[in-house]
């Protein structure tokens, strides 16, 4: 089957999307653990706060974190895949359409630092490691929304 760009591009906003509202089931069960054998009292506050924060994005389908922090793509590609199309166009059309359509809306994060202008584009973004599987005729994208923090990011 041959990897198009049209497949890329719906996977990598979906992956994104997903990301951003909901939480890995190992994550939330790490937070479990831990908020069972954790004993200082601001951090169990935080660990709660944790998990209602997961519980409420996947009861409501809003966003785990009001950061949405920028895109960043793990992507391995099979060296016997077959791509039509411009793969890493895909990925930034991909973050493109999910900032005109996602809802709730989400913050320009990124200023720049010689206008101040914010925006959702930044100096290579969205970020994509790549790497290459031996023998494999696939594409395997893992997306990690890198957090800002304070929610800008230099471009």
């Amino acid at each position: 089957m041959t990897i198009t760009y049209d497949i890329v591009r719906e996977t990598a906003r979906a992956l994104y999307d997903r990301a951003l509202k909901q939480i890995p089931e190992n994550s939330k069960a790490a937070l479990a653990a831990a908020l069972e054998t954790e004993s200082s009292p601001s951090a169990r506050t935080t660990l709660e706060f944790m998990i209602k924060s997961a519980r409420r994005a996947e009861d409501k389908a809003t966003y785990v974190c009001s950061d949405a922090g920028f895109p960043v793509y793990f992507v391995k590609i099979g060296t016997n895949a077959r791509f039509e199309g411009d793969i890493k166009s895909a990925f930034v059309d991909a973050f493109d359409e999910l900032v005109r359509t996602i809802e709730p809306p989400i913050l320009k994060f990124v200023t720049n630092p010689l206008t101040g202008e914010r925006s959702y584009h930044g100096k290579d973004m969205p970020h994509i490691t790549w790497d290459f599987v031996s023998d494999d005729d696939c594409i395997d994208i893992t997306c990690s929304p890198k957090a800002l923090g304070s929610g800008r990011w230099a471009a």
